[in-house]
């Protein structure tokens, strides 16, 4: 039932291929090979106006290693009076801080991990609750955005708007892999918000789909839409 006449082919390309690698406690570590066919995204005029129409562009700092996808994701930005959600991925040697920060500061809600908010300020990370809210306090500063959203892993999550902060501990869940729990926790944030919730029901909804994704393997387990 989704939408589809907007996904491109690139018939010299292949489809992106990420090798992970699964350490004792579940956690990924990613060789993102290239080159890909999502590295070469490209928009008809006629298919700009129909991605401006959307109700939210959720976009990321990885998938803006190209040029061609920089260009096009500027375009595609440029007066689009939607939400707009930026979903920080510094994975090396795709981890230009310059180019994630210029990338975020165009979203309305910028995405990280802890390691990322630190990182995002030039800064040694640190896991207290207050250092955590002063640099997500700070990062949303920077970057001139109205509110910033921090994963901590096993420890929930984090997140800051309008001089307010909303911590929440995670899902419990017994960790099979945490591919796919980022995408799955910005999914599920994103669809509470377009839907009406406030920042922490998105927050909840976001955890419990992370949770899940986490708890299973691979990256895209079946579920139920209320999981």
């Amino acid at each position: 039932g989704m939408e589809d006449r907007l996904i491109g082919r690139r018939e010299t390309l292949r489809t992106g291929v990420a090798l992970a690698k699964i350490d004792a406690d579940g956690n990924a570590v990613y060789d993102i090979l290239r080159p890909a066919a999502w590295d070469e995204i490209t928009l008809s005029d006629s298919e700009m106006a129909d991605a401006r129409r959307a109700d939210a562009i959720v976009f990321g700092s990885l998938a803006a290693r190209s040029p061609r996808n920089r260009d096009t994701l500027l375009a595609l930005l440029d007066g689009y009076p939607g939400y707009k959600f930026c979903d920080v991925n510094l994975r090396a040697p795709y981890d230009s801080i310059e180019r994630a920060r210029r990338l975020a500061g165009l979203a309305v809600l910028v995405k990280l991990n802890d390691d990322e908010l630190f990182r995002m300020l030039g800064r040694k990370r640190e896991s207290s609750r207050k250092a955590r809210e002063a640099a997500a306090r700070d990062c949303a500063a920077l970057l001139g955005v109205s509110a910033v959203v921090v994963t901590l892993g096993g420890e929930g999550a984090l997140a800051y708007r309008d001089g307010q902060f909303v911590t929440r501990p995670a899902v419990p869940v017994d960790v099979v892999d945490t591919i796919g729990a980022g995408d799955a926790f910005t999914a599920a944030f994103v669809d509470a918000h377009l839907c009406g919730a406030g920042l922490e029901d998105s927050i909840l909804a976001a955890l419990r789909l992370g949770s899940f994704v986490a708890g299973r393997s691979g990256a895209q387990p079946k579920h139920e839409t209320d999981a």
